[in-house]
């Protein structure tokens, strides 16, 4: 069951629009038959159907969701998922999943182009392109 890699792409393979939120500002309906623009109007934590989900967490399901990719070899969908952590708000300050995920997009761009691949648009003028470079050759 550990290597099982196929069980999660279900999940995986399902674009995720949006995180719960606190409270949706735009939804005053509390009933999921209610007419929602999307599942944001219902899906929050005072409905009970999520928990707090904060940076972290998001950070770490595309981490995983890329090492699925990885280990089936399904590297534009990895450099999705690894992409997705490198360009999400933060503070120009590199954490340890970004930090991760900057390694394994290096290694997987240069399977996929044979090369390092131009870098991202949200990396591209920013500090943290900078910030990964020298926590990388520490």
């Amino acid at each position: 069951m550990a290597r099982d890699f196929q069980s999660p792409l279900p999940i995986l393979d399902n674009i995720i629009f949006n995180f719960p939120m606190m409270k949706s500002s735009e939804v005053d309906e509390p009933y999921p038959c209610a007419d929602h623009p999307d599942s944001a109007g219902y899906i929050t934590i005072e409905s009970g159907l999520t928990a707090v989900i904060n940076t972290g967490t998001v950070h770490e399901y595309y981490i995983l969701g890329a090492l699925v990719y990885i280990a089936l070899h399904m590297w534009e969908e990895a450099q999705l998922f690894l992409e997705l952590i490198l360009v999400s708000p933060n503070q120009s300050v590199a954490n340890g999943f970004m930090l991760e995920a900057y390694r394994k997009w290096v290694l997987v761009s240069c399977i996929i182009h044979g090369r390092v691949s131009n870098p991202l648009c949200g990396l591209r003028q920013g500090k943290l392109l900078i910030n990964f470079n020298r926590h990388l050759n520490r």
